[in-house]
């Protein structure tokens, strides 16, 4: 399914329709089928049951060309390799672009190995990913009594998203007169949900050698995201920081206000249970060094076995990662990462000085109350913020003027002088007129006492090449 229309069909705040997939037969599982393909936008449905299905129980009349569909009502079973192939025969004969193969059960391992080398493709849908393209038809689906919820985690609204930018921002950086709340507003905000399956995990593995137990890698309640698009596994940042946030049930009237995207879940059961075990694996995985009977030092990985590897929850999830653009007068700054309930996880340039483009660390840096520049404080050499000498505002260096002799001010206060006024220069000169005023003086030092030259000669060359650009850590919490 394309991003478009995987948001033409919004849903309202209760399900138009609940199916209840034990009290179903097969013809009324393509018929439930048929349904979830025609809201989804797929295309015109025809249903092939009594002309007889040859391979097929459904054809869709795509924009693109003709999809195949086989719909198998098995949930208590798997679906093997052969239906795989006589569904690929069937879109071959029928010149289609691709087949879809769907069932209310799962895909043996043969199957979704099989599929990876078909062309024209085929794509497996299992109950889970059934689950979520039915939720998004406005229809539920109920088996063994159980509903398959699709979840997802928080997401706050606008303003309180902005006081917490203005939180951050307050105890990073000095602003007047006027407080960051008043300077911030959020210009662009879209977000991006991503499918993904939260994993929770338990490992107890023991390892030996000839001379005892070297090693034991035990965990209760871990967690990990794996993408149920792509499979790929996002980073432990992102679990960590969702371990503890609260999940509700995806309705997407949820997102009507906001520009978004959504992307489908793909990953079937098998390959999710053996990507599962193959991170988890990886993640506990260690190189032990001990040393055997003899005082030889030796090495073993030690990575865990699947047997030793218990999955007792997996839930079907949307992670809204948001994209936001702040800005801060005239300037803008960018935020991309995702919430749980306190903080936001987030990759941002909000502590990258717009002078030097360096990190800011640690001490207060400034917030330029002229034009929303975030910049270095004030420093011996180079300084990038300044503070108005005379009514305290806080100034980036391209919105300070100089006002006298070490005397900074804002344009305001500097045209109250009656002086002609001009902002200080962007490039900045300090550091090489001291740099090279000491190399200087040790050039003409060396004629006396060359060791004293030397010295100043090396002190120079450090405070001239001395700038370079740090980088801050990946992920900030806001």
């Amino acid at each position: 399914m394309t991003e478009n229309q995987t948001t033409a069909n919004p849903r309202t705040d209760s399900l138009k329709e609940t199916v209840i997939l034990e009290e179903i037969d097969g013809f009324e599982f393509e018929k439930l089928c048929a349904r979830i393909f025609s809201k989804l936008n797929y295309g015109e449905v025809e249903n092939t049951q009594e002309t007889g299905d040859m391979g097929r129980d459904l054809i869709i009349h795509s924009p693109n060309g003709i999809i195949v569909v086989e719909c198998k009502h098995h949930p208590h079973s798997s679906i093997g390799r052969p239906v795989v192939q006589k569904l690929h025969s069937a879109a071959i004969s029928s010149n289609a672009i691709r087949g879809i193969l769907v069932t209310s059960g799962k895909f043996s391992p043969q199957a979704v190995e099989h599929v990876k080398t078909l062309s024209p493709p085929i794509e497996l849908i299992d109950r889970k990913i059934l689950s979520d393209f039915a939720t998004r038809a406005d229809i539920e689906l109920i088996l063994e009594g159980k509903k398959h919820t699709v979840l997802r985690y928080p997401l706050t609204d606008q303003i309180t998203l902005e006081k917490k930018f203005d939180s951050f921002i307050k105890s990073r950086y000095e602003s007047a007169p006027n407080h960051p709340s008043s300077l911030i507003t959020i210009s662009d905000r879209a977000v991006q949900l991503l499918p993904s399956y939260m994993i929770q995990y338990d490992v107890d593995s023991t390892f030996k050698t000839t001379v005892g137990i070297i090693h034991t890698e035990s965990l209760e309640n871990g967690q990990l995201l794996i993408r149920g698009d792509n499979g790929k596994m996002l980073k432990p940042e992102y679990a960590n920081h969702l371990n503890s946030a609260p999940l509700k049930t995806f309705n997407e009237s949820d997102f009507s206000g906001l520009k978004y995207k959504r992307y489908d879940f793909h990953i079937d059961d098998i390959t999710l249970k053996s990507l599962s075990k193959e991170y988890i694996a990886i993640i506990h995985t260690k190189t032990i060094r001990y040393y055997g009977d003899n005082n030889q030092a030796y090495s073993k990985i030690c990575k865990p076995p699947d047997k030793d590897i218990f999955i007792p929850n997996i839930k079907q999830v949307y992670i809204p990662f948001q994209d936001i653009d702040l800005k801060i007068l005239h300037n803008i700054y960018s935020v991309f990462g995702t919430e749980n309930s306190q903080n936001l996880l987030c990759s941002t340039d909000l502590l990258k000085c717009k002078i030097c483009g360096s990190y800011i660390h640690g001490t207060k840096g400034i917030l330029c109350n002229s034009c929303g520049a975030l910049v270095h404080t004030q420093q011996l050499l180079d300084s990038h913020g300044f503070k108005c000498n005379k009514c305290g505002k806080t100034l980036c260096r391209k919105c300070t003027y100089s006002i006298g002799l070490f005397k900074y001010g804002c344009k305001e206060c500097a045209e109250k002088t009656g002086k002609s006024i001009k902002p200080l220069p962007e490039k900045m000169n300090q550091r090489n007129y001291l740099g090279g005023g000491v190399i200087a003086v040790g050039l003409l030092s060396w004629i006396f006492y060359w060791i004293i030259g030397i010295v100043l000669i090396l002190i120079g060359t450090i405070v001239l090449f001395s700038r370079s650009k740090s980088k801050g850590p990946e992920y900030e919490i806001i």
